[in-house]
């Protein structure tokens, strides 16, 4: 079963499951393309790519056998390696998605607003100062994509993520996914506190919304030498009710340590992330 597709400029993602009535760790899976495509990656691996027939203006049947869930990107263009610094534009749109369907509304989600905020590495650079920062609410699942070559080993993807909405609404999850397949999602929303004993007011029985700026760095350097999709992910979680979520743009780092690193940053300091937010649902 289909449990994700969209397709953009640079990339088309298809994210396969087996049905529910059937569970299976792997399987087959024919398909053919109706556009050339430069490159596939299968669970983060190169394949070869169905042959494309220009007389029939489409590919011929390909088979390939997957670990589920099957996670395809086919990239219609070469994609150079990157350089250090920021990724995509400031103002690039994104584009909605319905998050228990996995399917790509077919509207785009144009940035327009940009707020700063305090970051002790800004783009980068090793000095502190104020992030840009673009808003990403909306009625569905607000998804951005940025395609990336990753030049050597020592590389690190850095991203700062802020929830600036109130005490009202129930909040967001945040996401991250390479190639398809879900790193980290964290709600910022009001969650259920565990330690709140019955009878004791609603405060204490609650987690106010996280509204700390967040920086998150994953390691990139397995993928030296090849293309990799960054896809971010804002999930309302059904209602739009005071969101108010800002992601910084992908920033590529220097980091010989390959260092994972999803950290709080507060008045007193740098803290690791809840354990009770992160989400393991692939948004």
């Amino acid at each position: 079963m289909v449990r994700r597709y969209y397709d953009t400029d640079d990339a088309v993602v298809l994210v396969l499951e087996p049905s529910r009535d059937a569970p299976q760790t792997k399987g087959r899976v024919k398909l053919r393309t109706h556009s050339p495509i430069e490159t596939l990656l299968v669970n983060d691996a190169s394949q070869a790519i169905p042959v494309w027939d220009a007389s029939q203006e489409r590919s011929a049947v390909a088979t390939y056998d997957v670990d589920f869930p099957a996670r395809f990107v086919f990239l219609k263009n070469d994609v150079p390696p990157s350089e250090r610094g920021y990724v995509g534009d400031k103002d690039s749109s994104g584009h909605y998605m319905i998050p228990d369907a996995g399917l790509d509304v077919g509207v785009d989600f144009p940035v327009t607003a940009h707020r700063s905020w305090p970051v002790p590495d800004v783009g980068g650079s090793g000095e502190s100062g104020n992030e840009i920062f673009h808003r990403t609410s909306g009625l569905e699942q607000v998804a951005f994509d940025y395609l990336i070559g990753v030049p050597d080993a020592s590389t690190s993807l850095k991203l700062y993520l802020n929830n600036a909405h109130n005490q009202y609404g129930n909040g967001v999850i945040a996401s991250i996914s390479l190639n398809g397949r879900l790193v980290r999602g964290y709600d910022f929303g009001p969650i259920s506190n565990p330690n709140g004993e019955p009878g004791t007011s609603p405060e204490q029985r609650s987690r106010w919304p996280d509204q700390n700026v967040h920086l998150w760095q994953i390691p990139l350097g397995e993928f030296a030498g090849q293309p990799v999709l960054i896809s971010l992910g804002t999930d309302p979680k059904g209602s739009t009710n005071a969101d108010n979520f800002w992601w910084s743009r992908p920033i590529l780092v220097t980091d010989d340590a390959q260092e994972t690193r999803f950290i709080t940053l507060t008045e007193d300091g740098e803290v690791a992330e809840e354990p009770l937010r992160v989400s393991n649902t692939n948004d």
